[in-house]
C-alpha cells in the first residue's frame, strides 16, 4: 500500500542531509497513510543525532504531496526543470527540505 525511505549520501561529509523517498498506491491515497509514513520518518531523524535535514523531491504538479509535506513543516527551496521524463512528458521536481535537529 505504501512505503518510506531515509537515505544518506556516499560522503561522510554530507551525511547530516539525508533524502526522503515515499509513495503509495493509488488506490490507497488519502487515507493518512502518507502521513503516518511521514510522521515516522521524521521521528526516526529526529532521534539519529548526526542528521540535521531531511530533503524530498515531489513532482511539482503533485499538490497534495505538497500541502502534506508543508503541513509537517517542509519548505520549498527550488525546482529542478526536466527532472523526469514519463511516457514522453518533461516533469519539473520541486524540492523541500525540513531541519529535524
Amino acid at each position: 500500500m505504501g512505503s518510506a525511505n531515509v537515505a544518506g549520501g556516499d560522503l561522510a561529509a554530507g551525511l547530516h542531509r539525508v533524502t526522503l523517498g515515499m509513495g503509495i498506491l493509488h488506490g490507497y491515497r488519502r487515507q493518512g497513510i502518507g502521513t503516518c509514513l511521514l510522521d515516522r520518518a521524521i521521528e526516526w531523524c529526529r532521534g539519529e543525532p548526526s542528521i540535521v535535514w531531511l530533503d524530498l523531491g515531489v513532482f511539482d504538479d503533485n499538490l497534495p504531496a505538497q500541502a502534506l509535506y508543508r503541513k509537517s513543516g517542509f519548505e520549498e527551496i527550488g525546482k529542478t526543470p526536466d527532472r523526469w521524463r514519463i511516457d514522453g512528458h518533461r516533469i519539473v521536481q520541486t524540492e523541500m527540505t525540513l531541519r529535524v535537529d
